[in-house]
């Protein structure tokens, strides 16, 4: 069993290599093993964040049109795409408003990750953001 201080560190430490590797690597295979670091740290995020949220019952959705919802493994993956894409439009550097737009990405996913760990972890915030009942 591992301690708890480097269990703790693992996800992020997998979505750093993966990260560094995908920006600095020019070898296909090694920026493929790169994508497989951070799949695989961002599921693990995802599965320890759902594991520990204080709030299971409430169900969150993005509206994306009018009637078309993002299931909630999508939903949960956002993120980590987002900051996937950052890094993809960073390493391409075709131009440097490309580079703005990834640094743009990562940022509003680094937003997006805080705001959501903060949330699931304060109980008393979810009663407003449940899903509606009509009345009977």
């Amino acid at each position: 069993m591992l301690p708890p201080s480097i269990y703790e560190l693992l996800p992020g430490s997998y979505l750093l290599i993966g990260s560094s590797i995908i920006s600095s690597s020019n070898n296909p295979l090694v920026v493929i093993a790169g994508c497989l670091f951070f799949a695989s740290g961002s599921w693990i995020w995802i599965l320890r964040s759902n594991n520990r949220r204080v709030d299971k019952e409430v169900k969150y959705y993005m509206l994306i049109f009018r009637h078309f919802y993002l299931p909630d493994t999508l939903y949960e993956l956002l993120p980590f795409i987002n900051i996937f894409t950052g890094l993809l439009l960073i390493r391409l550097q075709i131009h440097p408003v490309v580079a703005i737009a990834g640094a743009a990405f990562i940022t509003w996913a680094f937003y997006c990750i805080i705001k959501r760990y903060l949330f699931r972890k304060n109980p008393y915030n979810t009663s407003k953001y449940k899903l509606y009942k009509p009345h009977k």
